[in-house]
This record gives C-alpha cells, structure tokens and sequence, in this order.
C-alpha cells in the first residue's frame, strides 16, 4: 500500500506540474494575440465593423486551438517522460533504503540488475523523443535569434520577438523538465554506490576483530573446537566482505541512467551542453549584431 500511495503522489505531481506549466503560458499567449490583433491591421477584414471585438475573439479562439493542441502534446510527453524517471526514482530510492540493512549481496545484485533493465527500457523507448525534442529546441532556438536580428533590421522585432519567446520558453521548459529527471537518475545512482561502499566497509570493521587463534600447550578439546569454529567464522566472514566488494564493483562500474544512443544524459552532459550553447548564442549575437 505504501508503494501504490507513493506511484499515485508522482502521479498527482505530474497533473499538477502540468497545469502550472500550461495554464500560464496560455494567458500570456491569449493576451500575445489580443495584442497582436490591435496592433496589427488585418484588412480587408471578412466581418463588419461592428461585430469587431466578436469576430476578433472568434478569430482569437481559432487561431489558439492549434497551439494549444501542439502545445499541450508536447507538455504531456515530457511530463510523461518525467513520471516514469520518479517512478524509476523511487525504485532506487527503495533500493538505497535496503542497503542500510546489510543483507546478503546476491540479492542486492539482482534487486539492482532489475532497476538497470527498467532504465535501458525507458531510454529505449524514449531515446528517439529525446533526441527530436533536444534538436528541435536547439534548432529553434538559434533560428529564433536569426529572425529577431532580421526583424530588427526591419522595424518588427517586437512583435516577432514576442511569438518566438512564449515558442521557445515552452520548448526549453520541457527539454529542461527531462534533462532534470534524467539527471537525477545518473546522480541517484552516484549516492547508491557511496551506499553501498559504506555498508561494505561498516560490515568489514565489524567483523574484523578476531580472537587470538593461538593454541596453547596443554590445551582440551573444547578449545580446540572453539578456535575451529572462530576459524570458519573468520573464513565466512572473509567471503562474505569477497562478495560485497564484488557488489560494489559491480555498482561503480556501471553508468545507470537515461542514455541517448550512448550518450548518458547525466549533470556532466547537461552542463556541457549548456555551456556550448550559450557560447553559440553569443557567438551568432554578436557577429549579426556588428554586421
């Protein structure tokens, strides 16, 4: 039952995040195309004077339908996307939780192998999604800033810069809402690691103080059969710290998370990717400007 409450609280967030995300985006859109239609003469208009201000609104509300449609498609599939990265989060989360228990590291091993493939099936089944939204937001973003040097030059950079902004903030909302979750996947995985390493040094320390094995002259059989037995214990001991070590080898050389044909959207790939941007955004800023 606590799991079930869990998945229906991430879900309940998604509908949330995407009402937030949507419904102010739609005024300020409506409130563009009022602008928009003030400003702008659109004559011969099909309507009389004055049914202006009903026709305008019809004209208005049509007009919107198409972005809206767009618009919400594309806000859903990314917080879709976002809603299956915390479910997956809480799985390892879960995960992360059992490591405190220090259990047998086989079944760590196969409790985590099941998280992995349920990882590799999302970014399978997404990779191709992800890549269009990222070449499309990129895209978009640097024609963007063309049109608005072009409009400049002609005297309509308000009004085509106004369009482009509410286009390309909702693009970079969603692209930034699924590097977000995708990241945190890859950074999740970091903590599990560290998890893992401290529990195979906890249980290591632990264990590690061992009774004098020496076997004193004159000893009875009941020492004899003491020390064999500290003997087996040191020696189990010993293949159980082989086996968590192996489990955190295991765990240290995997790169977990949401992989793009090959590429693992991590924070290293995200601040990278920021970063050659934002220096082409300069770059074709200002060689356009000083033209």
């Amino acid at each position: 039952m606590e799991v079930q409450e869990e998945y229906d609280a991430v879900i309940e967030q998604s509908r949330i995040l995407l009402a937030k995300l949507f419904i102010p985006t739609l005024l300020v859109y409506i409130a563009y195309k009022v602008w928009f239609f003030k400003e702008v003469e659109l004559e011969p208009l099909p309507f009389e004077k004055k049914t202006t201000a009903i026709s305008l609104s019809v004209i208005i509300i049509l007009t919107s339908l198409s972005w809206i449609f767009q618009t919400l498609i594309y806000l859903y599939s990314c917080i879709l996307f976002s809603t299956v990265c915390s479910l997956q989060e809480l799985k390892m989360l879960k995960f992360k939780g059992l490591l405190e228990h220090g259990f047998d590291p086989e079944f760590y091993f196969f409790k985590y192998d099941r998280v992995i493939k349920g990882l590799r099936a999302t970014s399978h089944r997404f990779r191709f999604f992800l890549a269009l939204i990222l070449t499309i937001t990129l895209i978009g973003f640097l024609a963007s800033m063309y049109k608005v040097v072009e409009a400049e030059r002609n005297g309509s950079a308000t009004l085509m810069a106004s369009e482009l902004i509410i286009i390309n903030w909702i693009s970079l909302c969603g692209v930034g809402l699924c590097l977000r979750s995708s990241s945190k996947l890859s950074h999740l995985h970091r903590r599990i690691v560290k998890a893992a390493a401290f529990m195979n040094a906890r249980l290591t320390f632990e264990k590690a103080n061992l009774a004098d094995f020496t076997l004193a002259n004159g000893a009875n059989n009941q020492d004899t059969d003491d020390i064999l037995q500290k003997f087996g214990t040191f020696f189990h001991n010993q293949d159980a710290c082989s086996r968590r070590s192996a489990l955190v080898n295991y765990l240290s050389s995997m790169s977990v998370g949401i992989s793009v044909y090959g590429f693992v959207l991590d924070r290293f790939f995200i601040h990278a990717s920021v970063g050659a941007l934002l220096t082409t955004t300069w770059f074709i800023l200002g060689r356009s400007l000083n033209d």
